[in-house]
């Protein structure tokens, strides 16, 4: 399997090398698309031990990819569009949690945010996270807070939605 993954980039790369196609030659239509990657991605992360750090790398990746599409120029761009993405999703996420088992998980995604004990030491960093602490060169400060608000809230509506799913596996 290493082996054909070696070989494969190998050929990407030969292919790439022969016809190099400028980011800036690229239309609307050929841009990477950040929601519809995130959409992909965190819809293969499995309900387990290390959904949150595989959930993470989805944003993380498609951030990353965004910006390549865009020469390394759009980083603010890019976070500002994996932040709308993981505000809308994460309404989404509370609206299926809330559809799911306990009265009590439905209050949780309602109003308050979880503890530590519910969704482990990640969350917890994210909710104690204080973007004005610090400081990016290529993206503003309003930028980095909302991306860092719109993570937080994002990963616990997932981890919520998740913890009413077991719940329900658990029963049955």
């Amino acid at each position: 399997m290493k082996e054909f993954f070696a070989r494969a980039m190998i050929w990407a790369a030969m292919v790439l090398s022969v016809s190099p196609v400028a980011a800036s030659d690229l239309g609307e239509d050929q841009r990477f698309d950040t929601a519809g990657f995130l959409t992909d991605c965190t819809g293969h992360v499995p309900n387990g031990q290390y959904s949150i750090v595989m959930d993470g790398q989805c944003v993380s990746q498609a951030v990353k990819f965004c910006n390549l599409s865009l020469d390394l120029h759009g980083l603010q761009e890019c976070v500002a569009e994996a932040t709308g993405w993981l505000n809308s999703d994460a309404v989404r996420e509370r609206e299926k949690g809330s559809t799911l088992g306990s009265p009590e998980i439905a209050e949780m995604l309602s109003y308050e945010r979880p503890s530590t004990s519910v969704l482990g030491m990640q969350i917890d960093r994210l909710n104690n996270f204080d973007c004005k602490n610090v400081q990016d060169r290529e993206l503003t400060q309003e930028v980095l807070c909302a991306y860092g608000d719109a993570l937080a809230a994002w990963h616990e509506a997932r981890e919520l939605r998740r913890a009413s799913e077991r719940r329900i596996f658990a029963n049955e």
